[in-house]
């Protein structure tokens, strides 16, 4: 193989593991439109905080170990209702446990939906959760944080690369439902001045680094390289 694309420092560590040259490997972050970034602010007053998690039906996003999460919430009297938006694989174990812990009234799982449609609940969520046991860089964070929705995130794969923890999301470890569900709660407590900050701080992040037409630049430059190599 004469060359690697990875998406973030941590598929390069991975890829290593397997006795990949990192010499060969190029990173370019995954980008999104930057037509999201045009999407009006949103003042958020609801009663009730909105939370969702967007992504495959697959046991690695970890969506089992945020309803967990979601227990502790409702048990301390916290005001919020969980939408998860996944397609159909593997989404019994969801739906059952769900229903095995009371959470009918806090939690919708909705089976798949178009990725505008997607973007339209995510819009409108006060709190974008990514519960991943393990990702290279979810590209539903990048989308989020351009829409001004703040971001929590497990703490896996290039998550770190991504968000730097009060700044501009906040990073829970894997697996740790106290500090999951502690995290939303802290987060719900903020002033609105705070929750700004963190808004229009992650808005800079995708602006500086994950641009679609920064991205193609940089693919441009990854194969006219190879290219070279060639001729």
């Amino acid at each position: 193989v004469t060359k690697f694309h990875a998406v973030s420092n941590a598929i390069v560590k991975e890829a290593e593991k397997y006795g990949v040259d990192s010499e060969k490997i190029s990173i370019i972050n995954p980008s999104i439109d930057e037509k999201l970034l045009e999407y009006p602010k949103r003042e958020r007053n609801d009663e009730v905080s909105k939370i969702i998690s967007v992504g495959r039906c697959h046991w690695i996003k970890g969506y089992t170990f945020a309803l967990d999460a979601m227990v502790q919430l409702r048990n301390k009297g916290v005001n919020f209702h969980y939408s998860i938006i996944a397609g159909v694989r593997d989404s019994e174990n969801i739906i059952y446990q769900i229903n095995d812990l009371g959470l009918q009234e806090n939690v919708s799982f909705i089976n798949g939906l178009t990725h505008d449609e997607a973007l339209k609940k995510m819009y409108s969520s006060d709190i974008y959760l990514l519960p991943s046991v393990g990702e290279g860089i979810s590209n539903t964070v990048l989308e989020s944080m351009a829409l001004g929705v703040p971001v929590i995130s497990t703490d896996c794969g290039g998550m770190g690369e991504v968000i730097k923890n009060g700044e501009n999301g906040f990073l829970v470890p894997v697996l740790d439902l106290d500090s999951m569900a502690g995290t939303i709660q802290k987060f719900i407590d903020l002033d609105k001045t705070c929750k700004i900050t963190i808004i229009n701080n992650a808005r800079e992040t995708i602006k500086h680094n994950h641009l679609l037409s920064h991205q193609i630049d940089q693919f441009k430059i990854f194969y006219s390289k190879i290219y070279k190599e060639y001729e």
